[in-house]
C-alpha cells in the first residue's frame, strides 16, 4: 500500500459521515484528486485551481435569487473559493443527484459568487450545460464591498453602483466571458 492510497483511506475516514456509501466516497475523492483537490483530515478539501486575485480564496458574500437567469457551460466558470467542506459536498451532491439544486451565482466573467460546492457536486456528476444566474458586476468589486461591513445588501450595492461601467471590461476580455443561454 502506497502514501496516496493510506491518505485516500484517512480522506474517507473523515468524510463517510457525509456519505454512507464507501464506494460513491471513493469515487469523489479519486475524481477531486484527479481535479487538483488536497484534504485535510477536517472534513475540508481544497480547490488548488481557484482564481486567486479576485477574493484571495475567501467565500465571496452570498448573493442569491437575483440576476439574470441563463444556461452556461460548466467549463466556462472559474472558481474562486479555496476551502470547502464534505458536509456542503454530500449536501450538494444530493441535490444534483435528485435535479433540485438552486442555480449557481456567477458574475459578469463567470467567476462563482455562490455556489462552489454545487460547481463541485456538478463536476463531480459530469454535467456540462448547467443554470445559473448571471449578476451584472464583479465579484472583487463584491468582496470588496463586503469587507467594508458585515454583509453586503445586494440591492442597495447595485443601486449605489449603478453607473459603474463595465463595458469597457467586457470588451477588453470578450473571448474570455461565457456565452449566457437566457432562459425566459
Amino acid at each position: 500500500m502506497n502514501k496516496l492510497d493510506l491518505n485516500i483511506k484517512n480522506i474517507i475516514e473523515s468524510a463517510k459521515e457525509f456519505f454512507p456509501d464507501e464506494v460513491v466516497l471513493e469515487k469523489i475523492i479519486n475524481n477531486l484528486i484527479k481535479m487538483g483537490y488536497t484534504f485535510n483530515e477536517k472534513n475540508n478539501y481544497f480547490d488548488n485551481n481557484y482564481l486567486v486575485s479576485p477574493t484571495q480564496g475567501n467565500s465571496p458574500p452570498q448573493v442569491k435569487k437575483t440576476g439574470t437567469l441563463g444556461q452556461v457551460n460548466i467549463k466556462d466558470l472559474s472558481s474562486v473559493q479555496y476551502k470547502r467542506t464534505f458536509k456542503k459536498l454530500a449536501k450538494q451532491y444530493k441535490r444534483v443527484l435528485n435535479k433540485v439544486y438552486a442555480p449557481i451565482t456567477i458574475d459578469i466573467k463567470g467567476r462563482i459568487v455562490n455556489g462552489h460546492h454545487r460547481y463541485d457536486a456538478l463536476l463531480l456528476q459530469n454535467k456540462n450545460n448547467i443554470i445559473v444566474r448571471m449578476i451584472q458586476i464583479k465579484v472583487e468589486d463584491l468582496y470588496k464591498e463586503n469587507l467594508k461591513g458585515q454583509h453586503v445588501d445586494f440591492k442597495k450595492f447595485l443601486k449605489k453602483n449603478r453607473g459603474t461601467n463595465y463595458n469597457e471590461d467586457i470588451n477588453k476580455n470578450i473571448n474570455k466571458l461565457p456565452v449566457l443561454k437566457i432562459l425566459s
